[in-house]
């Protein structure tokens, strides 16, 4: 069976000379996914006019008297009606909040005029041309809870000739790289979402719980099955999230002080299954055993618990 075409909406405050770029894409070259939206935050955008050029359905959701979270809950609530499931920022001027990055839950790309993690925020082609850079570009990247600090998607460059002025190389960045990477790396996430195997169970079992919540939160609002251990099974708990205890999915306590947690067929049958294997998954139904799809750990520190004699 075919992977479901994924779903996605473009969000833009301004003209719009990227999302263009985007649109175009999705009519020509990206026709493995769709364009369900776009939408801004300002009634007279002209990015609304382009969208409809090109039969792309629009919404206006402005922000007005609004409260931050009201505005954005209108937002997501656009965003569901629409079917999206991710989002394409292309000039869109409002930080998005945790609670929003949270409640959305699909994939969101930015794109930035520097070469992150060089010139983050406001100003950027300026900055770069004060610093005197030889080299300046643009960055396609994922949006997190950060101004500019998620994982970086895509890069492109060009030299600097030194005659540009701040707004000329502005305009040959967003021209010359910007309208060139944000489809190519579109067409990165749309290969990557359509090849991603279905994730129904992850096991988290971490020795450093930072953002581990919050990860637990997002993989749970995916409708992915939670298992943890030890500490993780407790933090996680202590913050609301529902979770399935390893001793629960193996029947089996925890023994010798929680050093043999995971050890069992239940844990590492569901992880080690190839499933390619018609033979494997056979023999993981018929021994009771479920796939565990993707598994959440960091390095144990062992120099730490050495030191203290644990």
């Amino acid at each position: 069976m075919a992977a479901p075409r994924p779903r996605f909406a473009i969000l833009a405050s301004g003209r719009g000379s990227n999302a263009d770029c985007l649109m175009a894409a999705f009519a020509t070259d990206l026709t493995d996914a769709e364009l369900v939206l776009v939408a801004s935050d300002h009634a007279d955008a002209p990015v609304l006019e382009k969208a409809s050029r090109r039969a792309v359905p629009t919404a206006v959701v402005e922000r007005g008297d609004l409260t931050r979270e009201s505005h954005e809950d209108a937002l997501l609530e656009t965003l569901g009606e629409a079917g999206a499931e991710h989002l394409l920022l292309a000039g869109y001027m409002r930080i998005l909040s945790p609670r929003f990055l949270d409640e959305f839950g699909g994939t969101i790309l930015n794109i930035h005029p520097s070469l992150l993690p060089d010139f983050p925020g406001l100003e950027a082609p300026a900055r770069q041309w004060e610093s005197g850079v030889a080299v300046a570009g643009a960055t396609v990247h994922f949006v997190d809870e950060g101004v500019d600090s998620g994982p970086i998607l895509l890069q492109g460059s060009i030299p600097v000739r030194g005659d540009e002025g701040p707004d000329g190389l502005a305009d040959r960045i967003r021209t010359e790289v910007e309208h060139r990477i944000y489809p190519e790396a579109l067409r990165l996430l749309i290969d990557r979402l359509r090849q991603q195997p279905t994730v129904t169970r992850a096991l988290l079992s971490v020795s450093d719980k930072t953002g581990i919540a919050d990860l637990a939160r997002r993989l749970a609002a995916l409708d992915i099955a939670l298992i943890a251990s030890g500490g993780t099974a407790a933090a996680l708990a202590e913050a609301g999230i529902g979770i399935t205890r390893v001793e629960e999915a193996t029947g089996a306590r925890e023994v010798l002080g929680g050093r043999v947690k995971t050890l069992h067929p239940a844990i590492h049958a569901g992880i080690l299954a190839d499933r390619r294997s018609p033979a494997h998954m056979t023999e993981l139904a018929e021994s009771g055993y479920a796939p565990i799809d993707l598994v959440v750990c960091n390095l144990y520190p062992f120099e730490r618990t050495l030191a203290s004699s644990a």
